[in-house]
């Protein structure tokens, strides 16, 4: 497993966040830390952990982010996490398995919570009616795509920025990309000022 993560002044989550994936009970591959210019101790925080590969980002915004990671993949599968969002130990173990007892399948998603950490405030609007219950959300975080799909895929649309992976996840369909759900609350992520999820049907 390569897990993609694009970074920038994230230093606040960034250690609980690489802890989370470090604790996967199948370790991953490889962890491709993206760095965007930070100005604080974000780059510091990711090259203490181990399987950590810290790249420059190459180009303006997240879309360039995700592509810089692209550029450098080499796991059969392909992850994505937000700097500041949770796995379960357990997310990746159980999404192998499920793409290994079904062969059709090009992606597997796990159902999300959305939380709020001590000290997050929530963003104008955020229905607080939401947190802590797990629900279906289609978001990078929640999936492992084989690496075919993914390079099927493409490279996501800079000029879109900041709707660059919207637009990716939307042409994983146009593509035919097949996908199946895990009904396991394995993704907790985080609201706060900078968060769109809590907008999300």
């Amino acid at each position: 497993v390569s897990v993609v993560l694009p970074v920038r002044n994230g230093a606040l989550h960034l250690a609980e966040t690489l802890a989370s994936v470090v604790a996967q009970t199948v370790a991953p591959f490889e962890i491709l830390v993206v760095d965007g210019a930070s100005t604080d101790a974000t780059r510091q925080i990711a090259a203490a952990f181990p399987g950590v590969r810290l790249l420059e980002q190459r180009g303006p915004n997240l879309s360039s982010a995700y592509n810089t990671a692209l550029a450098e993949v080499s796991g059969d599968l392909v992850a994505f996490q937000s700097h500041d969002d949770l796995w379960a130990p357990e997310k990746t173990v159980r999404q192998i398995a499920h793409l290994a007892s079904c062969r059709e399948l090009d992606l597997s998603l796990v159902s999300t919570e959305l939380f709020l950490g001590p000290g997050d405030v929530a963003p104008p609007g955020a229905r607080r009616e939401a947190l802590g219950a797990p629900r279906r959300v289609r978001v990078l975080e929640a999936m492992l795509l084989r690496r075919e799909i993914v390079d099927r895929n493409g490279l996501f649309r800079e000029d879109l920025a900041p709707l660059g992976d919207t637009e990716w996840i939307a042409r994983l369909g146009t593509r035919g990309a097949r996908s199946g759900y895990l009904d396991e609350c394995l993704l907790r992520k985080r609201l706060h000022s900078g968060s769109t999820l809590h907008a999300a049907g």
